[in-house]
């Protein structure tokens, strides 16, 4: 019910039509004709049988040009680190009015992407308008696995346990990183890790 009042609601904006719909993600691929494929595809993180990272990630690889915007309770970086490395390109929350979900879906098609953080939004370009960029100095095979860690859910505590190494100097090489990366948050660095090929 609640998916047919979202059809609904956009099929009554300008130069917008749902063509399909589907309870999870499985059903989603089953479902795509690759002769009539969306522009957008709104998508939940929760769903049974494949949840929307799993669905995002298969679909990217088959339909790179599909942009995916995530609806989703989850806010934290965490969360929004995994859907950007899943190949999500915006976000919103469940809680959004059809005034905000209508923002977010013409400000994907028009720039490719939305996350309602600014900071976040502007690290997300910046990360895309420079993916080829290379780094000048090579990085430690700490500093490395640190990266790979902080597209995880797991905290900064946990990340230190699993590197064996004392949480100040977890801190440490996440500041260094910054300062290297010009990030501002765990989610900018990780971001531009991904974007750079340092991490998969």
């Amino acid at each position: 019910m609640l998916r047919e009042g979202l059809c609904t609601i956009i099929n009554d904006w300008e130069n917008c039509k749902v063509i399909l719909q589907a309870g999870n993600g499985k059903e989603l691929i089953e479902q795509i004709d690759p002769k009539n494929l969306p522009d957008l595809i709104l998508t939940d993180l929760c769903m049974p049988e494949m949840n929307g990272y799993e669905t995002i990630l298969t679909l990217k690889k088959i339909y790179p040009e599909i942009k995916f915007l995530v609806i989703s309770i989850y806010q934290s970086e965490e969360a929004i680190i995994m859907m950007i490395k899943s190949g999500a390109q915006g976000f919103i929350h469940k809680t959004a009015d059809s005034k905000q979900l209508k923002k977010a879906v013409f400000e994907m098609m028009r720039s490719g992407y939305y996350f309602p953080n600014q900071t976040a939004a502007r690290l997300v370009r910046q990360a895309l308008q420079n993916g080829d960029y290379k780094l000048k100095n090579n990085l430690s095979d700490k500093e490395l696995a640190f990266l790979k860690h902080i597209t995880t859910e797991k905290t900064y505590k946990q990340i230190a346990h699993d590197m064996c190494i004392p949480i100040r100097q977890v801190e440490y090489i996440r500041n260094l990183l910054f300062e290297r990366f010009e990030a501002q948050s765990r989610i900018g660095l990780a971001i531009q890790s991904i974007e750079k090929g340092l991490i998969l």
